[in-house]
């Protein structure tokens, strides 16, 4: 696939997305980043976080990024799933909001698994005394450690 055909491919499936969506100002289609350096959570509020340009990398999946850095797009085949100012999760058209919301950090943006769950295919389990959390996913399986945030280092 060409960048050409990529970016209208994104813009197609962020025109049809949001679609009755209100999305805020400055997001930009066909904008990607790489992801943190490592694929490790954090634990906030007793919730795991995922970090989410690293970890649909890794699965094999895309991301797309607002040029704000207040929104941003998971994109799994034909599915894509917002996060619309930190805090709302949209998934297939139902709306809800994040039990934490998106923080940056190293780079990457981390949510809470339960938008993981709702926006991959396979089964995900989080082992508080391991401290890991285990995706599931066609054709492979990630282990993502999990650690105290830092005080002080979200933004």
């Amino acid at each position: 696939m060409t960048r050409w055909t990529l970016l209208i491919a994104l813009t197609v499936i962020w025109t049809e997305a949001a679609a009755g969506q209100t999305l805020p100002p400055g997001t930009a289609l066909g904008h990607t980043e790489t992801g943190a350096a490592a694929l490790v959570g954090y634990l906030v509020n007793e919730k795991p976080c995922l970090p989410v340009k690293r970890f649909t990398a890794d699965a094999g999946y895309q991301t797309n990024i607002s040029p704000s850095r207040r929104s941003f797009a998971v994109i799994v085949g034909k599915k894509q799933s917002l996060v619309l100012d930190r805090k709302i999760a949209s998934i297939e058209g139902k709306r809800y909001e994040l039990s934490v919301p998106a923080f940056e950090r190293d780079g990457d943006f981390f949510v809470p698994l339960e938008f993981y769950e709702k926006a991959f295919p396979g089964r995900f389990s989080y082992d508080p005394k391991k401290k890991n959390v285990v995706a599931v996913l066609p054709g492979k399986t990630l282990t993502v450690p999990i650690r105290a945030l830092p005080q002080g280092k979200s933004k």
